[in-house]
């Protein structure tokens, strides 16, 4: 029997997806818009799966009965308080606000003394939902509608741990404002996709009438991620968070010293145990060591993307930034076929200007003449309202 599941997407829906898709397949991907997907899988999703995953803010599991109907059979023989929230998307306020009431109403006809916690009746963000507990003293439900007017019930079962992706983000020892700071979340999302996913905990315990569990398992000891042009390390930090081995190397010494002693902090702020990393200065331009070949590594990684930019530039000045790029990945990906396997992948982030019109870098389609696929699809893109450039994630395979 399948299990049915909502996934509330963040901000870069389209990149969400791509990452979903790297757990489930086509068809257990049955509908996604802007703001959500639904999956109908053979495998039961437990609450630490979501730790896996840098582009989904919360999953919940999709009920049949009502919201009312759902809050009184969970419950009818609760004492004290019960808090309860609602997150509706693509619904009104009103319509929120009427479900809210609808429900308080309900509960407390059947005896059950309770409240809600949405604050002016609007959506609940990740930090409301932990701060008022929902999840282990109440109920955070979720209700969606999609543009045919389907509606979609669900009772959270996680929502993302803002508070540690702040850390990681934040309290790392080494950072540098110089380079693009790469959010944690997108490194995430960008280590699912160049892994390939995860592997499914086929006949798990726990998992009664399903063919499996899909939970936060550790990555293959087998494969290793490798970033090239590691920076201060967030790639590897998010890749032995998902349980891979890394390597990471970058032509500054300063850089190289940094990741070591990020990677030192994380590991025994994270308590990673039996992780493996090592780091070391290389010009990626430049031919890797023929080690690398028995590595048996994926490529993840966020090169070089230009000096920051204040206003789309000139063409002249685009031009120039696009040569300069043109030759280090031609240079990088040239060298990079010589030590990946077949079908062994490469995600990385190419620049593109956010004007009137999206410019996008135009050497990305030249790197198949080194024996590459492009397999994601095309303009899977992450970036800040006004800003002027962003990042465009491509995903390469090795053929």
């Amino acid at each position: 029997m399948k299990s049915r599941y909502l996934f509330i997407l963040g901000k870069t829906p389209d990149l969400s997806v791509f990452e979903l898709a790297q757990f489930f397949t086509e068809n257990e991907i049955v509908f996604w818009d802007e703001e959500f997907a639904i999956v109908e899988t053979d495998m039961e999703i437990e609450a630490d799966f979501l730790n896996r995953l840098g582009g989904t803010v919360a999953i919940a599991r999709l009920l049949d009965e009502s919201l009312e109907e759902f809050l009184v059979s969970e419950f009818k023989d609760s004492e004290g308080k019960i808090p309860f929230g609602i997150s509706a998307y693509g619904m009104r306020d009103f319509e929120r606000k009427k479900l809210l009431l609808s429900c308080k109403k309900v509960l407390k006809s059947e005896g059950v003394s309770c409240r809600f916690v949405n604050k002016d009746f609007g959506n609940l963000n990740a930090a409301q939902v932990k701060a008022e507990k929902l999840l282990e003293k109440g109920a955070y439900l979720i209700m969606t509608r999609n543009l045919n007017g389907r509606e979609y019930r669900g009772m959270a079962i996680a929502v993302q741990d803002v508070d540690a992706y702040s850390k990681r983000d934040y309290d790392k020892p080494f950072r540098d404002a110089r380079m693009g700071m790469l959010p944690p979340k997108l490194a995430q999302m960008m280590t699912n996709s160049g892994v390939g996913g995860a592997k499914r905990a086929e006949g798990a315990e726990g998992a009664e009438g399903a063919e499996g569990v899909l939970r936060l398992c550790s990555g293959s000891s087998a494969v290793r991620v490798f970033d090239p042009f590691c920076g201060s390390g967030t790639v590897l930090m998010e890749a032995m968070l998902a349980g891979y081995n890394v390597i990471g190397s970058d032509i500054s010494e300063d850089c190289v010293k940094g990741t070591r002693k990020n990677l030192e902090w994380f590991e025994k702020e994270f308590r990673i145990s039996g992780g493996q990393f090592k780091v070391f200065q290389h010009d990626a331009s430049r031919a890797f060591d023929e080690k690398l070949k028995d590595e048996n590594i994926c490529i993840v990684t966020e090169g070089y993307l230009g000096p920051p930019q204040s206003a789309v530039p000139s063409e002249d000045v685009q031009k120039k930034l696009f040569h300069e790029l043109i030759q280090l990945y031609d240079n990088f990906f040239q060298n990079a076929s010589k030590i990946l396997e077949r079908g062994a992948r490469i995600c990385i982030t190419f620049p593109f200007f956010n004007g009137r019109e999206k410019i996008f870098f135009p050497g990305k389609k030249g790197l198949k003449r080194f024996g590459f696929e492009i397999v994601s699809p095309e303009e899977l893109l992450y970036f800040r309202r006004n800003q002027v450039m962003g990042r465009e994630v491509v995903v390469f395979r090795r053929i």
